[in-house]
């Protein structure tokens, strides 16, 4: 029997949303007593609800069918394996995150993913001054033994794996897609030459999976998530980079952004960060390991005193945009983000992280391009008044 057949059943477990799949894997062991187990004893022993209960059964045998499936199209598979949540080698900082993958598709060393890491993150249309500034900060982290964690893309994600591999750095690529879909295309050799140095291609798609819009935000999170801190290499103000840094801020990991020109348009993302206090300026490797202190574990134990004023302050900040941004989908009913974005005085990449965020948890769902609308009225209005413990986290873990 394979001892992953159980998560990755949950995995695909149909109708039960990230609000319930994270609420039980952190709560409970997945494994073939929880999924044989009956309605009574799912609700008494496992303290699922009622309803979380029926839908279980009503959805776990075809889970588990689909679960065999990508298990036996895995083992056809060269170098590709499912690190559950319960694996030693699932990354350590990913669970810390309230939207944890409860499973991770793995092509390459999985050991790669429980190391200490840095993400490298930036626009797809980079400039020669970007590309030149990514590889002057990852020779800098020579000595380092960080492993550099990006996403594949063209532009600064392509020259933050190139610099690592160039540095003897192992580097791991997130995917929007499934492991076995190297997008874009023209980075296949780049794909190969990652596994080959030793680091990782992964991804919480399965296989076969294409590349999708709403698929990179939740690509994002993990690149965010599984990192001790992120550097923004070159972003405009509506690029994937900057969700990715707001993601990162609201996981407590430090973020460094990269100044430049005034008038570069590339340049204003990682300039607003650096002028809104929501990441550190650097020019060189040397303020990211002034600024990190870490230990074999993975844990960052000591933070800038910046870094630490700026997290006293954080989390009171976000549950307002949170609950600000939750509030109009609620009154609007749909809602677009041009709409959100009038009505909240955000920027759109604090839109779009915190919209990722929100869907993720279930408490909102895109009915269309960009429009959005509340689900579960009652963890909504719990949410929005305060009822409960008062935090994101505590209310869409309170409600399996």
């Amino acid at each position: 029997m394979n001892e992953n057949l159980y998560p990755l059943a949950f995995f695909f477990l149909k109708e039960a949303g990230n609000i319930f799949k994270n609420t039980v894997i952190k709560r409970v062991k997945i494994d073939k007593k929880f999924f044989t187990s009956n309605e009574d004893d799912l609700i008494d022993l496992w303290h699922l609800s009622p309803k979380a209960a029926k839908i279980f059964i009503k959805n776990r045998d075809s889970a588990l069918n689909m679960a065999e499936k990508e298990i036996s199209l895995i083992a056809k598979t060269q170098d590709v394996s499912v690190v559950s949540y319960y694996d030693r080698n699932y990354p350590p900082l990913l669970k810390e995150i309230p939207d944890s993958p409860v499973v991770l598709f793995v092509k390459g060393n999985r050991q790669a993913l429980t190391e200490n890491s840095i993400a490298v993150v930036g626009t797809r249309n980079a400039t020669c001054y970007g590309t030149a500034q990514t590889q002057y900060i990852i020779d800098g982290l020579f000595n380092s033994k960080f492993t550099i964690v990006s996403g594949l893309a063209a532009g600064i994600d392509t020259s933050a794996h190139l610099a690592a591999l160039k540095n003897n750095l192992k580097t791991v690529a997130v995917f929007g897609t499934g492991v076995d879909v190297v997008y874009p295309a023209e980075n296949k050799k780049l794909a190969a030459q990652i596994i080959e140095k030793g680091g990782a291609l992964v991804s919480e798609m399965p296989f076969n999976t294409q590349a999708l819009p709403f698929h990179f935000p939740r690509r994002n999170r993990i690149i965010a998530g599984i990192s001790m801190a992120t550097v923004v290499v070159e972003a405009s103000v509506k690029g994937g980079a900057l969700i990715t840094a707001h993601l990162a801020q609201s996981y407590d990991r430090i973020v460094f952004a990269v100044p430049g020109r005034n008038d570069a348009t590339l340049s204003v993302g990682c300039n607003y960060l650096i002028k809104d206090n929501k990441a550190i300026l650097i020019d060189s490797a040397k303020e990211i390991l002034d600024n990190i202190k870490y230990n074999a574990d993975c844990n960052i134990t000591g933070m800038s005193t910046i870094q630490n004023t700026l997290r006293n302050e954080k989390h009171t900040e976000l549950l307002q945009k949170e609950l600000l941004i939750l509030e109009i989908i609620e009154k609007e009913k749909p809602c677009s983000i041009d709409k959100i974005f009038d009505k909240s005085a955000m920027t759109v990449p604090e839109i779009l992280s915190i919209i990722t965020k929100l869907e993720i948890a279930g408490f909102i769902k895109e009915t269309a391009g960009s429009i959005y609308e509340t689900l579960f009225p009652k963890q909504t209005q719990q949410y929005l008044h305060g009822v409960g413990s008062g935090t994101f986290t505590d209310i869409i873990g309170n409600n399996p």
